[in-house]
């Protein structure tokens, strides 16, 4: 019965219900209140997007050598950021690269200063990367983590990820390596597929439990096309681009994601 009226009581006391922000006239509101943030910036040229359950803070800016789109993400409910989005595009190269920073429990949106976006930059963001040919087709090089994620970008319409948790105070829960489409000047998430890395020489099949005579090696750089479980087993369906392409399977304990 205690409970029953605390419901009834939450139910008609404004106080408890949750806030949620809305964008009007360019500003973002939380509550009614206008929310001050450094990740509006008038000078890169913020825009502000009302989705359904979410507002982008969207900035793009030109380097001497890159175009760069940044899009902020966060909840309509409590005006946590959600993810930061970060897409590198190089004129020289024609060529879509980057990484995301996802939050699962969320950051206060007036809590980021600038000292923190270059904390999470410095330490998550492309230090080292580098596009070189390579059999007549162009390859994007990045050095992340002690590995070198080498990267076939001779498809316009790819492009590498890594897709990072990051806990509120900065520290790195997880990564993976994820080759996604870029169409329309946005990112197919659907699309996205893992990267991952043999651990060990392993044999390919051209069906799980039908052995071939080919393998790989370890750091060989494989992509995930597909998952099968089998008798308690686990199966990657993989393409490797080597001398020549290949799509086999292989024991999913053979490849590491991160």
């Amino acid at each position: 019965m205690v409970i029953k009226r605390l419901f009834i009581l939450l139910l008609f006391i404004p106080q408890f219900a949750f806030s949620e922000s809305y964008v009007k006239d360019n500003n973002i509101y939380n509550d009614g209140n206008k929310v001050k943030t450094i990740l509006i910036n008038d000078e890169l040229g913020s825009v502000l997007l009302d989705n359904k359950d979410v507002i982008v803070i969207s900035n793009s800016y030109n380097a001497s050598s890159t175009k760069t789109e940044l899009n902020y993400v966060f909840s309509k409910l409590n005006g946590n950021i959600l993810k930061m989005e970060q897409v590198n595009y190089s004129p020289e190269y024609d060529r879509y690269y980057g990484y995301f920073l996802n939050f699962p429990n969320g950051i206060n949106v007036e809590d980021i200063n600038e000292e923190f976006i270059d904390g999470l930059e410095s330490r998550y963001g492309f230090k080292d990367y580098a596009f070189f040919n390579k059999n007549d087709h162009l390859i994007l090089n990045i050095k992340e983590h002690d590995k070198n994620i080498f990267f076939s970008t001779y498809n316009n319409k790819s492009i590498l990820i890594i897709n990072y948790d990051i806990s509120s105070d900065g520290k790195l829960l997880s990564e993976k390596y994820m080759k996604c489409e870029y169409l329309n000047e946005s990112i197919n998430s659907s699309s996205c597929k893992e990267i991952g890395f043999v651990n060990k020489r392993s044999y390919l099949y051209t069906s799980p439990n039908s052995i071939s005579k080919m393998y790989l090696i370890k750091g060989d750089q494989v992509i995930i096309n597909d998952v099968k479980s089998l008798k308690n087993e686990k199966w990657y369906l993989i393409n490797y681009k080597g001398k020549k392409e290949i799509n086999m399977w292989i024991k999913a304990d053979s490849v590491d994601l991160n």
